[in-house]
């Protein structure tokens, strides 16, 4: 399994198996490695305060350039 260093900013999606995989997000912050976590924004919401956040655990998390396009 590929690993990712992620850091504050980087758009990312959540992979296959997730509740909300395909969605857009962006890293808001990074949480310390042994917790293996990061906070993210969804960014498919027109209005900014509309905008729902979340913790995804890294290993669930990859890049957007990275997302199957089917």
């Amino acid at each position: 399994m590929k690993e990712y260093k992620f850091k504050v900013g980087d758009l990312v999606t959540l992979k296959d198996y997730c509740k909300n995989s395909g969605r857009m997000a962006m890293v808001t912050r990074i949480l310390p490695e042994h917790l293996a976590r990061i906070d993210i924004i969804y960014l498919d919401e027109s209005k900014e305060e509309s905008r729902k956040m979340g913790r995804a655990l890294t290993t669930n998390v990859i890049p957007w350039e990275e997302r199957d396009n089917d």
